[in-house]
């Protein structure tokens, strides 16, 4: 009864508790991974930074190249063996990164040490990209209802933000007190204690793809597609994701500027507004059940963006760090709740048979507004806005601060747009009405 409580069901605690401890290692593997090339692999070279660059890059193409054709395969296959082998496969190719770096110093050069790293996020991360649609599918089996869906995202939310939180920190001594192998191999073990986990998973029998034959790779994607594009609610969340990504692309991109030049604080003082924003993110998570309960998954999405993207404006005001964590806190609170949102929306929306297309047609969309955004962010602040003073009444903004309020409302125009094209349709509830929560 305890777990039911907490977790839901003992099959969803199980996977929770998998998932669990892959994010952290995950947490750990990759800022391992960034002090191993920026301080050891290229420690005090000036190509250091492109080095780090590439793996951001690896994940980048990963998701836009294998994600939209992974979900068609996670369509295919039985959900919970695709999990059982990405973790395996994970635990394999991480674990062959480790022996490598276990071996004595000067045995492999720095070429062959960057083609591994890069080898190894590039494989990880694809596989990845079948682990999450059928993480997504499986979920949907084990949890009924849209309220425990709604509570098993807002887990998925807090043990996600709570890894960001522990996880990095974690990296530095393991790295600098025992090694960056040491680090390795606690991910690669990391992934075979979800392989356990998802093993003992049990869910429940579900009807076979109405599809008797398969028509092929290409046919089944586009049937995915479009089944997507004739959803208005698929449609509305779509866009507000790449309307979100772009408005959230610039505050990733600028905050560490935003810090020493609007709130007046040292640079080493940027890592508190991330955690702010996390400890935000747990909070809103655990509230994100009962606003569902009470108001429905689209209402607390298409709020939550409005109310986010307003807070936004009033960061983008601050001159001081603490009234400023306080705010991204509130940011966190906000983002969390629509994130955990998400979930019991397109769970309720696609079909079974559709949902790893459906799913992983979202990463490579934000992925790529989430790189054009940093990029274009990145220019304005460095060329045309450069040395901005606009005055506007009692209002002087300088380039961040305008960069930051029209990301917030960005935020509110993607939230504007989602209330009115998710509003019920006169001729009846359908099966758009019934997500209102009206």
């Amino acid at each position: 009864m305890a777990v039911r409580r907490l977790l839901i069901n003992r099959n969803y605690a199980r996977m929770w508790f998998g998932y669990s401890i892959s994010a952290l290692g995950d947490q750990i593997f990759h800022t391992t991974v960034l002090l191993w090339i920026a301080t050891v692999l290229l420690k005090d070279h000036r190509l250091a930074p492109v080095a780090v660059a590439g793996v951001v890059m690896m994940v980048s193409v990963a998701t836009i190249l294998v994600g939209p054709f992974a979900g068609v395969l996670v369509d295919r296959w039985d959900k919970r063996r695709t999990m059982l082998a990405t973790d395996m496969f994970r635990a394999v190719v991480v674990g062959a990164l480790t022996l490598f770096a276990f071996l004595p110093p000067g045995a492999v050069g720095v070429t062959a040490n960057l083609a591994m790293i890069y080898g190894t996020i590039l494989l990880t991360s694809a596989a990845t990209q079948f682990f999450r649609p059928a993480w997504f599918t499986l979920t949907s089996d084990v949890v009924p209802g849209e309220a425990d869906r709604a509570r098993a995202a807002g887990i998925g939310q807090r043990t996600i933000a709570t890894m960001v939180i522990i996880g990095p920190p974690m990296a530095a001594p393991l790295l600098f007190a025992f090694g960056y192998q040491w680090a390795l191999l606690l991910n690669a073990l990391s992934f075979l204690v979800s392989y356990l986990a998802v093993r003992g998973v049990r869910p429940p029998d579900t009807p076979p793809s109405p599809d008797a034959e398969r028509p092929g790779m290409w046919p089944e994607f586009k049937a995915g597609l479009r089944f997507l594009l004739a959803n208005r609610v698929l449609v509305a969340m779509l866009l507000s994701a790449v309307i979100v990504t772009a408005g959230a692309g610039s505050l990733n991109t600028l905050d560490v500027f935003f810090v020493t030049e609007n709130l007046h604080a040292p640079p080493d003082f940027y890592g508190f507004l991330a955690t702010a924003e996390g400890v935000g993110i747990v909070v809103g998570s655990l509230l994100t059940g009962w606003l569902v309960a009470r108001l429905g998954g689209i209402r607390v999405f298409w709020a939550g963006l409005i109310a986010t993207g307003a807070i936004i404006v009033v960061y983008a005001r601050q001159t001081s760090l603490v009234p400023a964590m306080v705010i991204l806190a509130a940011v966190g609170t906000t983002m969390g709740a629509v994130n955990a949102s998400i979930g019991p929306i397109l769970m309720g929306t696609v079909p079974r048979e559709l949902m790893g297309r459906v799913v992983s047609a979202f990463a490579p969309v934000q992925q790529i507004a989430g790189i054009l955004s940093s990029l274009m962010v990145g220019w304005l602040a460095a060329t045309v806005l450069g040395g901005l003073r606009l005055t506007v009444g009692p209002v002087t903004f300088g380039r961040l601060d305008a960069i930051f309020t029209c990301a917030g409302l960005l935020f509110i125009a993607g939230g504007l747009a989602s209330a009115i094209a998710l509003r019920a349709p006169r001729d009846g509830p359908g099966r758009a009405g019934q997500l209102t929560g009206t």
